[in-house]
């Protein structure tokens, strides 16, 4: 005999459409979330560190060069173009511009038989350990006083009236004022005390 009872009511298991939909939109959203989150915490440091390293290793600026300080002779006065052309032949740079990089390479000149009358440039000359000025038509020698590394000095056969200048020389050993009848015996004298380890060579008439 079939039986007349109705089937009981049907569960389902699972969730609806509406809810399964809705879980994914939040998921995406969460997701999206800690994405940005990510990103976030990755340029915080790279600002911390990144700004840490800098300050310990900062970049070096590059170094200018020096400026090269030009010298310039007056061509003008017959001396100092006499003069020039001594520096630039003991240099043996015959033309182009001089700088004091250059004058300081001179440790020895020979200005001799020049018909100098003044002996104004060669105070640039800071590195000038020996200087020879016989034979010229000097009267006196105060440009010479900043020479201070000379050690040997000639003023044989000038017409030198006065020294002044030359006791600032200390560390000369060796000066000839041969030939100058102008110079006095108590002149050279009073240098020789401001010199005493120099040996003047001299010949004065007074």
């Amino acid at each position: 005999v079939a039986s007349s009872q109705n089937p009981g009511p049907v569960v389902q298991f699972g969730m609806s459409e509406e809810t399964e939909s809705n879980g994914l939109i939040i998921g995406g959203v969460v997701l999206v979330a800690v994405g940005f989150l990510c990103v976030g915490l990755v340029m915080v440091g790279f600002l911390f560190f990144g700004s840490s390293a800098r300050s310990a290793h900062p970049l070096k600026k590059p170094a200018h060069p020096p400026v090269a300080l030009i010298v310039d002779f007056d061509l003008t006065d017959p001396n100092q173009a006499k003069i020039e052309k001594a520096i630039r032949k003991k240099l043996e740079e015959p033309e182009g511009e001089l700088t004091m990089a250059h004058l300081d390479k001179v440790t020895g000149l020979s200005l001799r038989n020049n018909q100098l009358t003044d002996v104004k440039g060669l105070e640039k000359l800071n590195q000038l350990k020996r200087l020879y000025l016989h034979h010229n038509q000097l009267t006196d020698v105060k440009d010479l006083g900043n020479l201070t590394q000379l050690t040997y000095l000639s003023f044989r056969d000038n017409q030198l009236t006065d020294v002044k200048g030359l006791e600032k020389l200390d560390q000369l050993t060796w000066l000839s004022l041969f030939n100058n009848p102008d110079l006095t015996k108590a002149q050279i004298d009073e240098l020789q005390k401001a010199l005493p380890n120099c040996r003047i060579y001299s010949n004065p008439t007074k």
